[in-house]
C-alpha cells in the first residue's frame, strides 16, 4: 500500500475487492456550491441547480422552515461576507426559526455570516433574541474551529453581565456549545449554578481561570449534573493543567475535561454516557497522559477504571524516568476502545498495547515522524478485528493488506 498525500476513505472495504487488486476508485468531488441557499437546499431535498433566494418564499410552509432551520448550521465559505445576503437571507431566516417551542438550535452557520465589523454587537443581539423569544432549548449550538480558538493571538469575545443574564435565562439547556465567547470563571461558576441541567458546556476561558478556596468549593455545586467540559484558553499552560486537575478531581461524575483524547472522536458522534454503577468513583472516560498526569503514581487504572479513551503525548510522556512503570498500569483498563499515540512513541511499545487493547478496539491514531516500517497493517487489523477508524501519520511504507476487518474511516499522511 502506498501513499503520498492525505486521504480520506468512508465505507466498508471487502476482502474480495483487497484479493482482487481493483484499485480504490474516489468518487468524483461535487462542484463547489458558493451559494448556502443551494448548499441547504440540496442537503434538503430541493436538487434544483441554482436555486436562489427568490424561490424560498415559493416553497410550502413546512419545507421553507426545513430550510432556514438546515441554513442556521452552514458555515459561509466566502472570505469577504456580504452584507446584503445576511440582512436578506439568514436574518429572516434566524427569525422565522426561533420561536418558544424550539429545543435545538445551530448558528454555527448564522454566526459565521456576520459581516466582521458587526460581529461583536450582533453576537449579543443575538444572545439576546434567544433568551427573549426561545426560552426552552435544550441544545444551544454556535462552534468556532479549535485550531483557532487555540491560536495564542486570538482575542477572545469576553462575555458580560448582560450576556451572562440572558444566558443563564435558558433554564433548559442541556448542551452549551458557545465557542465564540470567553468566560471568567467567576462567571461561568454563575452559568452552572443557574444551568442546573447542564451536562455538555464547551467554550473560552479568559487567562483569569485560577480560582480561590471558595470558588473551588463553589465547583461542585454549581456543575452537579455536568458530563463534559471542553475549554480553550490563553492562560498559562500551568494554570490549565491546574484547572484540569482541579474538574477531574472536584466533578466525580465528569467523563471528559479541556479536550477529546481522541481526535477520531468528533463533537457530534459523542453522548452522554450512563451514571457510574457504584458511586464515589471516577468516571473520566477520556484520559490525556502528558505534562499533566505523567508523574502520578502507577495506580491510573485503579484511579479512573472506566476509561474508554486513552492517548499518550510520548513528547511529553515520555520525558519520565517512570514511564515504563506507568506503561504497565496503562495494560490494567477493562473498557479501551481507542488509542491514540502522538509525537514519535516507539513502536515496540505501539504493538505492545494494540497486542493488549485490539480486540475490542474500534478507533487507532499513530502519529510518527520515524519510518512506520515497524508498524505493519496486517498486524493491525489481525490485532483489531473490530477496528472502525484508523489514521496514520509518518513515513510512507510497502505492504499487502489482505483485509481491512470492519474498517469504516481511513485517514492516511504518509510521505
Amino acid at each position: 500500500m502506498r501513499c503520498s498525500h492525505e486521504v480520506l476513505i468512508r465505507g466498508k472495504f471487502g476482502l474480495r475487492e483487497m484479493k482482487t487488486k481493483v484499485p480504490l476508485r474516489w468518487r468524483r468531488k461535487a462542484r463547489f456550491i458558493d451559494s448556502p441557499v443551494e448548499r441547504v437546499a440540496s442537503l434538503s431535498g430541493f436538487s434544483k441547480q441554482n436555486f436562489s433566494l427568490h424561490e424560498i418564499w415559493d416553497l410550502p410552509p413546512e419545507d421553507r422552515s426545513l430550510l432556514f432551520f438546515r441554513l442556521m448550521g452552514i458555515r459561509c465559505l466566502k472570505p469577504i461576507r456580504n452584507t446584503e445576503e445576511f440582512q436578506t437571507l439568514m436574518l429572516p431566516a434566524f427569525k422565522q426559526v426561533l420561536h418558544a417551542n424550539i429545543t435545538v438550535l445551530d448558528l454555527t452557520g448564522f454566526v459565521s455570516f456576520f459581516p466582521k465589523l458587526q460581529s461583536v454587537a450582533l453576537t449579543r443581539a443575538t444572545i439576546f433574541r434567544i433568551s427573549d423569544f426561545a426560552p426552552n432549548l435544550e441544545k444551544l449550538i454556535i462552534k468556532r474551529d479549535r485550531a483557532l480558538r487555540e491560536d495564542p493571538h486570538n482575542n477572545y469575545l469576553s462575555s458580560d453581565e448582560e450576556v451572562l443574564d440572558a444566558l443563564c435565562q435558558l433554564k433548559n439547556l442541556i448542551v452549551l456549545q458557545m465557542e465564540v465567547l470567553a468566560f471568567d470563571m467567576p462567571d461561568l461558576l454563575t452559568l452552572g449554578k443557574q444551568l442546573p441541567k447542564l451536562k455538555y458546556l464547551s467554550t473560552n476561558l479568559t487567562k483569569k481561570i485560577a480560582m480561590n478556596s471558595i470558588q473551588k468549593l463553589k465547583l461542585r455545586k454549581c456543575f452537579k449534573q455536568l458530563k463534559v467540559f471542553l475549554f480553550c484558553s490563553n492562560a498559562d499552560r500551568e494554570k490549565r493543567q491546574a484547572l484540569r486537575r482541579l474538574i477531574i478531581k472536584s466533578l466525580k461524575q465528569i467523563q471528559v475535561v479541556e479536550n477529546f483524547s481522541s481526535q477520531l472522536c468528533a463533537t457530534n458522534d459523542w453522548f452522554i454516557l450512563p451514571e457510574l454503577d457504584t458511586p464515589g468513583g471516577s468516571d473520566l472516560r477520556h484520559l490525556t497522559l502528558d505534562y499533566d498526569i505523567g508523574p502520578e503514581p502507577a495506580d491510573l487504572h485503579l484511579k479512573y477504571p472506566r476509561v474508554t479513551h486513552l492517548k499518550i503525548d510520548w513528547s511529553e510522556f515520555g520525558m519520565y524516568e517512570n514511564n515504563m512503570l506507568q506503561l504497565n498500569s496503562l495494560l490494567q483498563f477493562s473498557n479501551i476502545e481507542s488509542l491514540e499515540f502522538t509525537y514519535g512513541m516507539p513502536i515496540p511499545i505501539v504493538n505492545y498495547l494494540i497486542t493488549k487493547y485490539g480486540p475490542n478496539l474500534l478507533a487507532l491514531y499513530v502519529e510518527d515522524s520515524c519510518p512506520l516500517t515497524d508498524l505493519k497493517f496486517n498486524y493491525v487489523f489481525n490485532s483489531c478485528p473490530m477496528l472502525e477508524k484508523l489514521c496514520l501519520v509518518g513515513k510512507d511504507t510497502w505492504e499487502e493488506i489482505y483485509s481491512f476487518a470492519e474498517l469504516q474511516e481511513l485517514k492516511l499522511s504518509l510521505s
